[in-house]
């Protein structure tokens, strides 16, 4: 194919994605396809608390939330995060050459493309720019409206294409059953109360990071509205469990500044083969409920039984 084809080829496939996960898996089949390099990977760099604390860094999910075997290769990865511009690794003994590329994003978290015995032409080197210029371009773009601009969680309107992606057929191949669980910060209105909206917002931003830190990096993390986050996992019943009693204790013990002390409730559910999303939400939030009613600060495991149609209301807005 000619190159200005090629080029426009990839740039149509790019630019016809609807969601960032879809156009990863895209950017990494082009790549993969395209003989440009030996090997390509994506990955994904959350930074944690403290300014000597070192990224967390994974593959980027291309096999719809079920966790990798393996760690990442991360030669050269740190020295592209410190400089914040491309990486090139020459050939070793040991080792292939490598350029290590960061893309920047719309918010959390960032990206790094890393490509194992690159063309040494410089005219496919200037391709391979050409093309993480426009993956990020996409992604800032798709991002602008997957992501909650004060966390840079996914926000309420990822969450039923996330869903969609986690309970397919494709993925439930793959193993493991798919959990929702609703994470309700409690009294948070009294700490807009006290306190005011800012270090309202403050508190959410820092429940989201002690999110980040606490559950895997292929769990998929949103900011549903207000103080109401989901989690989606693909786990059984006991690692859901202590994968939410993990985050419930972390944030138990997390000093929030100037608030101190913040405690969350957790209703979680099994999505059964079929079940749709707002009935999987119906379920959770029932638990949810159970959980305030029973004195807060805990988490709670719904009854699969169908959803209650009555219910006490003001205690929990979910929508």
């Amino acid at each position: 194919m000619h190159e200005l084809s090629v080029l426009q080829h990839i740039t149509l496939t790019l630019t016809s994605q609807l969601d960032s996960q879809a156009l990863a898996r895209a950017l990494i089949e082009v790549l993969d396809h395209s003989g440009w390099a030996a090997g390509a990977t994506l990955l994904e760099t959350h930074y944690q608390e403290g300014m000597d604390a070192a990224p967390a860094v994974r593959l980027f999910d291309v096999e719809l939330g079920i966790a990798h075997r393996s760690a990442p290769d991360l030669r050269g990865v740190e020295q592209a995060l410190r400089s914040a511009g491309p990486v090139v690794l020459r050939e070793t003994a040991q080792e292939p050459a490598r350029i290590v590329l960061p893309i920047p994003g719309h918010t959390a978290p960032h990206r790094l493309l890393v490509l194992d015995s690159p063309s040494p032409e410089p005219m496919l080197r200037m391709q391979i720019m050409h093309l993480v210029d426009l993956f990020a371009n996409q992604l800032r773009l798709i991002e602008a409206r997957e992501r909650d601009q004060l966390t840079g969680l996914l926000n309420r309107q990822a969450f039923t294409q996330t869903f969609l992606q986690l309970a397919s057929g494709a993925a439930e191949q793959l193993g493991h059953e798919l959990w929702l669980a609703i994470l309700d910060i409690d009294h948070f209105k009294r700490v807009n109360d006290t306190y005011g909206h800012l270090l309202g917002d403050e508190v959410l931003l820092r429940f989201a990071r002690v999110m980040e830190k606490s559950f895997r990096f292929n769990d998929r993390l949103f900011r549903f509205g207000g103080e109401e986050f989901l989690v989606l996992m693909r786990t059984d019943e006991t690692g859901a469990g202590i994968a939410l009693e993990r985050f419930r204790a972390a944030c138990e013990a997390y000093e929030f500044p100037v608030v101190g002390k913040v405690t969350v409730s957790i209703g979680y559910a099994r999505a059964n083969p079929g079940t749709l999303a707002p009935d999987l939400v119906d379920l959770a939030d029932q638990a949810l409920y159970q959980a305030k009613h029973e004195g807060r600060n805990r988490i709670q495991l719904a009854n699969q039984a169908p959803v209650a149609e009555s219910r006490e209301a003001g205690d929990v807005e979910l929508f």
